[in-house]
């Protein structure tokens, strides 16, 4: 018979009730000596146990408090983690780099190993960090339901362990039994389909090879086939370009209608495939005034909706701390380990999943990683204009709305139209 901590837990919380009313000096310094005691003393019992919950708790915990003091040798493991299970997609959108991949290019991510995440190099990782994590989400540079049974059984080992998930799909791939499937995992939390129009036209101009209406019937599907109206939570994200951006209050209320319960909404990061025109950082007042009628229309609607933050006219002063190289690591094709979701580079590799995980979550790259960034001398230029976290996104700043690449080009020709020989999204 398994051992009931609902008392030990009731304990723990108002424990660090407690904690949080310190205002000492050297509270921050109690707060992570406690937390590294607790979660030492209930790992081994979480594994007797099988009761995660409270170690993943005192993780978290454990894990602010190390942040919060700017410690680049971490005791907690993280309480996040990005998943990329595949480079390979079935559609080729015209604002993603995975639709404008040459064929030498799919070549080498094959001959070196990087276009699948394999199940062996997935697990290694899950082994170390599953008992302490609390939400994986899966879905970055391709799609992940193409591996068909392969991505199943990463969900089913992450629903084994306890671990909310997240995932997100372009619907193309969803029916009955893979929806049926996906409601059988008690611990899966959101579905993001990704949704870049409110009309057939746009929609598949943008997202080539999709079908409008297969991926809205899909979203209305997968809303009755629910036995909890709110579990999973569904989502639509949408990425505002200058030529899609009209139809973004017609998406709320499309999302209403099939019974979704979030629309997310961030500005297109340009690539050299698409012209710079496209970019709403050059369209402020028009972006500024379409995603306020479109949260208006969302509060009417009951939907919640979650824009990007709004244009102000000036770039604000720095002082965001990056969390991810502390709670939020990547696992991408490859099996290789990533301090994020926006790094991709080669040589943005903190380490292999082979090398294991404890080794690789305090090497040497991934230390000189957290104290440039303590120090706020990030040695990784992409992290000087992240747009991944909000509090440190600045729209005001054209860095962030461009790809590295073209960075140089869009600072030289001063917010010049871009390239007419581009694809366009649409007619602006």
């Amino acid at each position: 018979m398994r051992p009931n901590l609902a008392p030990t837990k009731t304990g723990v919380f108002r424990f660090y009730d407690y904690l949080e009313t310190l205002r000492s000096p050297v509270a921050p310094q109690i707060r992570f000596a406690a937390s590294l005691l607790l979660v030492r003393s209930f790992a081994g019992a979480a594994g007797r146990t099988g009761d995660y919950d409270l170690l993943k708790y005192l993780n978290a915990k454990l894990n602010e408090s190390e942040f919060a003091l700017g410690r680049t040798r971490l005791y907690s493991m993280p309480t996040l983690l990005r998943v990329g299970a595949t480079r390979r997609c079935n559609l080729r959108c015209i604002t993603c780099g995975v639709g404008h991949r040459t064929a030498e290019e799919e070549r080498r991510y094959r001959a070196e190993g990087r276009m699948d995440l394999e199940v062996r190099d997935y697990n290694l990782v899950a082994e170390n960090v599953f008992p302490y994590l609390r939400e994986i989400q899966f879905g970055q540079n391709g799609e992940a339901f193409v591996l068909g049974d392969r991505f199943f059984a990463m969900l089913a080992e992450a629903e084994a362990r306890r671990v909310g998930i997240t995932v997100s799909t372009n619907g193309m791939l969803l029916d009955r039994s893979s929806i049926q499937k996906l409601l059988g995992l008690s611990h899966l939390r959101w579905v993001t389909f990704s949704l870049d129009g409110s009309t057939k036209q746009t929609l598949e101009r943008v997202r080539v090879g999709a079908n409008f209406e297969r991926i809205v019937d899909t979203i209305r599907l997968f809303a009755a086939m629910r036995s909890d109206p709110d579990r999973p939570a569904l989502r639509i994200h949408f990425t505002a370009a200058r030529s899609n951006l009209v139809e973004l209050p017609a998406v709320v209320d499309l999302a209403s209608d099939l019974g979704v319960q979030e629309v997310s909404a961030a500005y297109l990061y340009v690539n050299p495939h698409v012209p710079l025109r496209e970019s709403l950082y050059f369209a402020k007042e028009e972006a500024n005034r379409v995603m306020a009628a479109a949260a208006r229309r969302a509060a009417d609607r009951g939907v919640r909706f979650a824009g990007p933050p709004p244009f102000k006219g000036e770039t604000k002063a720095g002082g965001f701390r990056c969390p991810s190289p502390w709670n939020g690591p990547s696992l991408v094709p490859g099996g290789y380990l990533m301090p994020c979701c926006v790094l991709y580079r080669k040589d943005h590799f903190m380490g292999h999943a082979q090398e294991g995980f404890e080794k690789v979550w305090n090497n040497a790259r991934y230390r000189r990683l957290r104290r440039a960034i303590v120090l706020k001398r990030p040695f990784i230029e992409k992290c000087r204009y992240c747009n991944l976290h909000r509090e440190g996104f600045d729209p005001d700043s054209l860095p962030f709305h461009v790809t590295e690449e073209l960075l140089d080009t869009v600072l030289g020709s001063a917010g010049a139209g871009g390239d007419a020989r581009s694809p366009a999204l649409g007619n602006p």
